[in-house]
């Protein structure tokens, strides 16, 4: 039979294994909240470089359409609560389709895919994402109908091409982020929704990359800050 002084010393090492373990899951779960788990997870795993590498992805660009006017006329809880709502179900399907958001941008937020995991198909991953997104768009705003608040109408804009992923920040305060053309681009593609009537604009490049069918070309388009025009495709309900 173990001594008391042997067991009370068990129990004493036993009770300092268990409050490490809690501090070790709320440490996992304060980082999810600032990650997405796709980069979370790679971090722990040590599967970021650090210090940089290239890296062919698809960028996604979602921005929310009039929101300054709907936040001018609202208390701000109620702001908030609406586009913590609306990011809830969009990084849902972003996240559903291998893809993780980088950033929000206040009424609006990019997304990655094909970092930090390396996906062959990360084109179609991110063309996917972007319908998912539409269809749950549309979940959202029938229940805002039901509330009797105004819909929500969003532009989504998709490039691909090779740019820098790496940790980019300072000693106390790192953030894994894309640096690159394809993450100016998809910006700029996004805001043509608008002057072009569509929802979700698509860089010729990313369409030809994918195997989804039902898109709709609109040939040579001006993008602001390119000094050629980019052959785009349009996807979704409004193609």
């Amino acid at each position: 039979m173990p001594s008391d002084k042997v067991r009370d010393w068990n129990l004493k090492e036993i009770k300092q294994l268990v409050e490490k373990m809690r501090y070790a899951q709320r440490i996992r779960e304060l980082f999810g909240l600032y990650l997405s788990p796709a980069v979370s997870q790679a971090i722990l795993e040590g599967k970021v470089a650090t210090d940089g590498e290239n890296r062919e992805v698809t960028v996604l660009f979602c921005d929310i359409r009039d929101f300054t006017a709907f936040s001018q006329s609202k208390a701000p809880r109620q702001v908030v609560a609406r586009l913590n709502s609306f990011f809830e179900r969009m990084s849902a399907a972003v996240d559903a389709h291998g893809g993780f958001i980088n950033k929000f941008l206040g009424d609006g937020f990019l997304a990655v895919f094909g970092a930090p995991g390396r996906s062959a198909d990360h084109a179609q991953q991110a063309v996917e994402a972007a319908l998912a997104m539409e269809a749950s768009l549309g979940v959202f705003n029938q229940e805002l109908a039901r509330d009797e608040e105004p819909p929500m109408e969003i532009g989504i804009g998709l490039d691909t091409g090779e740019v820098i992923v790496g940790n980019v920040g300072c000693a106390n305060r790192m953030e894994y982020t894309v640096i690159g053309d394809a993450a100016n681009r998809s910006s700029r593609i996004q805001k043509l929704n608008e002057s072009l009537g569509t929802r979700i604009l698509v860089s010729d490049y990313t369409y030809q990359k994918c195997e989804l069918g039902g898109g709709r070309a609109l040939g040579a388009q001006t993008v602001r800050g390119l000094d050629e025009p980019l052959v785009l495709v349009t996807v979704g309900e409004r193609a």
